[in-house]
């Protein structure tokens, strides 16, 4: 029985709406619909793909019982993750969007893969990888 998909993956955000505001703003993704939690949160799209589940990291009893954590414990996940990857198109647009909104990003050329890719920090820390095809 293969795995078929990936779902999303949720960001414990310090600041909700800032990182709201970055994966709407600096990566184009939408707000979706998103199913009924005992805590505030976003679901973010890419096209019809819900794929980033944002909730805000707090002392909510409703958010604490529901990730199974207690008071004043640290938002951490069960493990470490390097970095999200995402295959994008319109480089050069990226990179004039993150100049603008002032996101500092590097860049990596992987010839060999055909690939050029962007690396951006959210609000919170979380390492995004952005891959283009070479034209």
């Amino acid at each position: 029985m293969p795995l078929t998909d990936l779902n999303h993956f949720l960001v414990i955000a310090k600041d909700i709406e800032a990182s709201r505001r970055f994966y709407v703003d600096a990566l184009g993704m939408r707000e979706g619909d998103r199913p009924w939690a005992p805590f505030p949160g976003y679901w973010l799209a890419i096209g019809s793909h819900v794929c980033v589940h944002l909730a805000c990291a707090s002392n909510d009893e409703q958010l604490l019982a529901y990730f199974e954590r207690k008071p004043g414990a640290s938002p951490a996940g069960s493990g470490a993750v390097d970095h999200i990857a995402f295959f994008a198109s319109g480089l050069v647009e990226f990179e004039e969007r993150f100049t603008r909104l002032s996101i500092p990003m590097r860049r990596r050329s992987l010839p060999q893969s055909g690939l050029e890719q962007i690396f951006i920090s959210d609000p919170d820390g979380v390492s995004i990888e952005l891959n283009f095809p070479n034209q």
